[in-house]
């Protein structure tokens, strides 16, 4: 009742209401008869909920009254959206008076979406489905809430949002479904190798990894309540695989592959281990917790004609357990020291069970062969004690975090249940502040003081670099809702882990580089107005507004960035409108060689300003559903730049042929473009102009967020190990790491501004060559699985499985030589500039050489490693 792939889904109301008059009605018809009936309550285990993104997935947006009673029952948090955060069982709980048992379905399919891979089950998974955990990172995996503390044990549990008592608890437990799935075959005959390729774990370590965690006595005594398992005995299809969820093994349906109908090491394991448990009823004399009875049945499910059902499988798996009763209730009842009872069968102590190999669950417990914890280890030190999703320093501060409404999640993969984002105009608004700025129009304004460009010449090259550059951009930001990565994650899949690290490398570098030019240009427009403010004050401010906006993270810099826009792009109309009548059409100054130099290093600076957004692209989409369409993502992100670069930087260009007719703002640019735009907005007066300045010093906020934003997730992309470190965390560092050093190189704006934005082109064009080519040339799926399956994102933290690199370094290599003979800078000038009059040619060199040599050496990568 909890899910949503059927349309009775997601209505907590209707539910209850039709329950109870069930339940009313038959205790009625049954009369005295009714004792013997027990009606069970079972919903879906919380990991994954809400399952948004499914067919009849509850709408949010919806404004009838029945859906909105339904969302307010279903915020349990209070945070105005149902997300992963709510509860997702008590809105449908129907009453104690209502339900005499409670179960919950509990399944191991692998470690994470998308289930292709087969691993034994991490020790205490099961325990942490039933149970949930605090920690915002597993819950993502395991689900928040203890369903057996709610309703099986005799706390008990309150409704959040009515303060009543919801359940008084005590109510016997059944696990109504649940298996360990073995993955043997892909849906499309057609796609490549096998599922699970390169794993070693074979169906008796994973469904005995499975079934061990709940059949042994240090389990069931702990868990009283939990009196019966219902397993699910069926093969099929599931999304993309060929699941065998049986107990022993079964019949293949898909008989082009070759899988054994009845699995005798994964009997003879079973046979062992409930051999070992006097199978389904024993007493334990030594605890004080008694287990009245405690029941395991394997059975399939007729109900469902489109699931191909194991008939044969249900005759061989009563014949197994027919089997085993016959022939161990002897032994384990001698080893006991009891008489046998044909099909029941007691045991005298936890001693006897451990005495006889009752496996016991426990967290200190040495790892099984072949048990991964790739998606949990996210130090890779083997072990989840201490990371960021373990009951740490760090889980603990992510947890108040989470407490006071921070975003928590740092460079984690995002299952696809988890991203509930749908609104792409948000892409476009976001982007669109993002450069409606202080810190852009200045770019602009270089074009004729600086370069010497008329403003034809200016214009053209504004528009054409820009065409160029939003288009790299806008391709990276759809690899986030196809991955659920951050940008500098994605490299993984192309530079492979440690040529990645390098790229979050030069990417932390540019982002503060970014932060810093952002500050400096609001200290800048602060101080033209409160002389009385020194520049360092006016940093300040600037780096501490953006810090507590980045502090609380995704949410916020989206509701940020949807309104601010407006107020700046109004000042910028009324600062272009103060000039009226004292624009020129001017001509450029420049000829031959110098027009080509000109054009290229003004080229470079629009290039660097709107390319330098494609390392931090999918950072802003990537919580975007994956089947969102990738020509929206990429309309929305290129028109969100495009056209508020061009605006931005050619209003710069325009303010500047001015300057005849109003020595005013030339005297003022010489100063800063700060004290330029202070001076356009005299004419409104003091009052106004003062107002007016202070929103524009707070548009350089709107620049260095994204900036300081995705400082912290380049950090924690540098290597696992500071990923330790909570995003927010690194926030605070980096906004500490660029307020220093821009106070320090206040004097030097400038030349600090040129040099960066000039060097940053070089080696985003690296960065987008070499994920587009590996995008289109090697992730491209012709099996009919998608891009996001060919990533196979969730082993993002898996170095052994990503690209060895090779290619990605080469690229790097080949990169660095193109930057260098290309580069005109003011302290070097390459041999290929020298040869072309001293124009930059750098970023436009590293795309070809890297464009060239990238998927040559991948080619080789993969036929020589596979990867």
């Amino acid at each position: 009742m909890n899910g949503s792939w059927f349309p009775y889904g997601q209505d907590p109301i209707g539910f209850i209401a039709a329950w109870q008059r069930c339940i009313t009605y038959w205790r009625k018809a049954l009369g005295s008869n009714a004792s013997k009936v027990a009606f069970i309550w079972s919903p879906n285990s919380g990991n994954g909920y809400p399952y948004l993104n499914e067919e009849y997935s509850i709408n949010q947006n919806a404004t009838d009254a029945a859906t909105v009673a339904n969302l307010k029952a279903l915020d349990t948090n209070g945070n105005g959206v149902l997300d992963s955060l709510d509860d997702p069982y008590i809105p449908y709980y129907p009453g104690d008076d209502y339900v005499d048992w409670v179960g919950i379905s509990v399944y191991h399919y692998g470690l994470q979406w998308p289930w292709v891979d087969n691993v034994v089950p991490i020790l205490g998974k099961f325990e942490d489905y039933l149970q949930g955990v605090e920690d915002p990172t597993l819950g993502q995996l395991y689900g928040y809430y203890p369903f057996y503390t709610y309703f099986s044990s005799s706390t008990g549990c309150v409704n959040n949002i009515t303060g009543a008592k919801a359940s008084s608890g005590g109510k016997p437990l059944i696990i109504s479904e649940t298996a360990a799935v073995y993955h043997f075959a892909w849906v499309n005959s057609s796609t490549a190798g096998t599922p699970g390729e390169g794993e070693t774990a074979t169906p008796l370590e994973i469904k005995q990894g499975w079934w061990r965690q709940f059949l042994n006595t240090t389990f069931l005594d702990k868990y009283p309540m939990m009196k019966a398992v219902s397993t699910f005995e069926f093969i099929k299809t599931e999304e993309l695989t060929w699941r065998d969820f049986t107990t022993v093994g079964g019949p293949n349906p898909n008989t082009a592959v070759n899988l054994t109908s009845f699995d005798s090491a994964t009997a003879a394991g079973l046979a062992k281990d409930l051999a070992s448990m006097s199978f389904i009823r024993f007493a334990n004399a030594t605890s004080s917790a008694t287990i009245a009875s405690f029941k395991m049945t394997l059975s399939g499910n007729t109900g469902n004609a489109n699931i191909p059902h194991r008939q044969e499988a249900d005759s061989e798996t009563d014949g197994f357990l027919q089997s085993f009763s016959s022939t161990t209730a002897a032994q384990t009842a001698a080893a006991a020291g009891n008489g046998a009872v044909p099909g029941y069968h007691n045991s005298s102590s936890v001693e006897t069970l451990q005495a006889h190999g009752a496996p016991i669950t426990d967290r200190s417990l040495s790892k099984p062969e072949g048990e991964r914890y790739d998606a949990l280890d996210v130090i890779g030190d083997g072990d989840i004690a201490g990371d960021n999703s373990g009951s740490s320093t760090a889980s603990r501060l992510n947890t108040w975090l989470r407490r006071i409404g921070a975003e928590v999640r740092g460079v984690e993969w995002v299952p696809p249940t988890e991203r509930q984002d749908k609104n792409l105009w948000d892409s476009f608004f976001m982007w669109f502040s993002f450069n409606i700025a202080v810190t852009t129009a200045p770019v602009g304004s270089l074009a004729g003081p600086v370069f010497g460009l008329g403003l034809r010449d200016a214009l053209l090259t504004i528009v054409f670099f820009n065409l160029v550059a939003c288009a790299t951009v806008a391709f990276l930001a759809t690899l986030g809702p196809v991955t659920g990565l951050r940008q500098m994650i994605v490299a993984r899949f192309s530079f492979g882990f440690w040529g990645a690290s390098f790229i979050s490398f030069l990417n932390v570098i540019t982002q503060l580089a970014f932060s810093l030019i952002a500050v400096l240009v609001g200290a800048q427009t602060l101080i033209a107005m409160w002389t009385s403010l020194s520049m360092t004050g006016g940093i300040i401010i600037v780096a501490l507004v953006t810090l507590v906006i980045c502090f609380f993270g995704y949410k916020l810099v989206h509701i940020y960035e949807r309104y601010m826009w407006i107020g700046v792009f109004i000042i910028f109309i009324l600062m272009f409108s103060s000039g009226a009548g004292s624009y020129t059409v001017t001509d450029t100054t420049v000829g031959g060689q110098d027009l080509v130099t000109s054009v290229l290093a003004l080229g470079g600076l629009v290039f660097g300003t709107a390319a330098g957004w494609g390392p931090v692209a999918s950072d802003y989409n990537m919580y975007l559903p994956e089947q969102t369409s990738t020509l929206s993502v990429f309309a929305m992100t290129f028109f969100g730049n495009f056209l508020s670069l061009c605006f931005a930087e050619s209003l710069g260009a325009v303010m500047t042929t001015a300057f005849a007719a109003k020595p005013d703002w030339s005297d003022a640019f010489d100063q800063s473009w700060g004290q330029l735009m202070s001076q356009a907005l005299s004419n409104y007066g003091t009052g106004w102009q003062k107002l007016f300045v202070l929103i524009l010093a707070l548009s350089a906020v709107t620049i260095n967020i994204p900036t300081t934003y995705s400082t912290a997730l380049s950090i924690q992309a540098l290597h696992p190990t500071f990923q330790r470190v909570p995003r927010a965390v690194w926030v605070i560092i980096g906004t500490i790491i660029y307020t220093v050093v821009s106070i320090a190189g206040q004097n030097s704006f400038l030349t600090l501004f040129q040099n960066i934005l000039s060097l940053l082109s070089y080696w985003t064009a690296l960065f987008f060559v070499v994920l587009f080519e590996e995008h289109y040339l090697f992730r491209r799926s012709t099996s009919g699985k998608g891009n996001v399956y060919t990533y196979r994102a969730h082993e993002y933290n898996s170095p052994e499985k990503l690209p060895l690199g090779v290619a990605g370094g080469a690229a790097i290599v080949v990169s660095v030589v193109a930057a260098v003979v290309g580069m005109s800078q003011a302290w070097f000038v390459g041999p290929v500039a020298q040869a072309i009059g001293g124009g930059d040619l750098g970023f436009e060199l590293v795309l070809l050489f890297a464009g060239v040599v990238y998927p040559l050496v991948r080619v080789v990568e993969l036929r020589v490693w596979g990867r």
